[in-house]
């Protein structure tokens, strides 16, 4: 074997065992703790050893070089997830402490990517506490503070999360709000909805990622699609604190889907029940903040709509058969968010 063949051969093996790293999983950790690889001209090569200082401004270098497409060896990435889930239990232990505001900001950002852990694998029990114990902290801290909300937002739509992490943050913090502004219920059962809302679409993470990077899916694309609200609950169920009411908020929180539409009638029901459902209050409002996060979440295939467009196109959706619910949202984002 000539030494072209070798090397190639080489590369070969190494993208086996290669998975890839996204850039944020290098914020705010001092030093990487494995090896960090970028494909440059169709191969691999190595840009940080183990143990090489970071910051802001290598990290802008390296994104310029390599287009942000970066890889660690698979067994190696769990060093990664190590650092960052400690600096998302720090975070939390010390998010009342100092500038809440900003720790706030901060602890959105490392629950979010906590969340991307999870979906890598959900069925990972220390990842899953850890959210729930994160998410807790932030609700609490969220109650206390709805005169900030608005700022949270626009600085968490300014950090360019991927839709399918941001939409479950935003529509949370959106019905956590609206919630404890209708002042018709107690803090421990706002949060449990809030739980909920952040963890609705962890079924998600049985649908390969290049689908979400599609405006037209298939007919089994769909499906999939609309599957995911089981798939959480067979992932939720028994490992949360979330009991059967809030289980039953994410089985029908896609119920104004309109992939539903596109399936046959007898398709819709098996794949989605709440077809003929009569939809709670809980219910309803966490499927239209969902609905209001995603318009306001960018997509590969759309840009963003603005809060008003959203709140347009839920009129829509909503205001014939709840006309009363549909103010109470208008009047919380103008309070909030205007």
């Amino acid at each position: 074997m000539d030494m072209d063949s070798s090397h190639y051969l080489e590369q070969y093996i190494a993208s086996l065992d290669m998975v890839p790293l996204a850039l944020r999983e290098l914020l705010n950790i001092e030093s990487v703790p494995c090896d960090i690889y970028a494909l440059k001209n169709g191969l691999f090569e190595l840009i940080l050893i183990q143990e090489s200082s970071i910051d802001k401004r290598l990290l802008g270098q390296i994104l310029n070089n390599s287009n942000g497409a970066l890889y660690t060896l698979k067994n190696e990435h769990k060093k990664i997830i190590k650092k960052q889930q400690e600096l998302l239990r720090i975070s939390t232990r010390s998010l009342s402490m100092g500038n809440t505001i900003e720790n706030t900001k901060k602890q959105m950002n490392f629950l979010t990517l906590n969340m991307y852990y999870l979906y890598l694998d959900a069925l990972d029990n220390d990842t899953l506490n850890l959210q729930l114990q994160s998410a807790h902290t932030l609700s609490k801290v969220l109650m206390e503070m709805m005169h900030t909300h608005k700022e949270l937002y626009e600085d968490y739509i300014g950090q360019k999360h991927h839709y399918i992490l941001a939409q479950p943050v935003l529509s949370s913090l959106f019905l956590l709000g609206l919630l404890k502004n209708s002042k018709t219920y107690i803090d421990q059962d706002i949060e449990a909805f809030f739980l909920a809302s952040l963890l609705k679409d962890v079924g998600m993470s049985f649908i390969p990622t290049n689908k979400f990077e599609k405006n037209n899916l298939t007919d089994s694309d769909k499906k999939q699609f609309l599957r995911h609200p089981q798939l959480s609950i067979k992932i939720l169920n028994g490992r949360t604190p979330l009991r059967p009411h809030h289980l039953k908020i994410i089985e029908h929180h896609h119920a104004f889907s309109d992939l539903r539409s596109e399936l046959s009638q007898e398709m819709q029901i098996r794949l989605n029940p709440s077809v003929n459902v009569m939809l709670g209050f809980e219910t309803l409002t966490t499927t239209i903040m969902d609905i209001i996060a995603a318009m306001l979440s960018d997509r590969p295939y759309r840009s963003a709509s603005t809060l008003l467009e959203s709140l347009e196109f839920v009129k829509k959706i909503m205001f014939d058969q709840f006309p009363t619910e549909f103010k109470l949202i208008v009047q919380f984002f103008k309070k909030y968010y205007a």
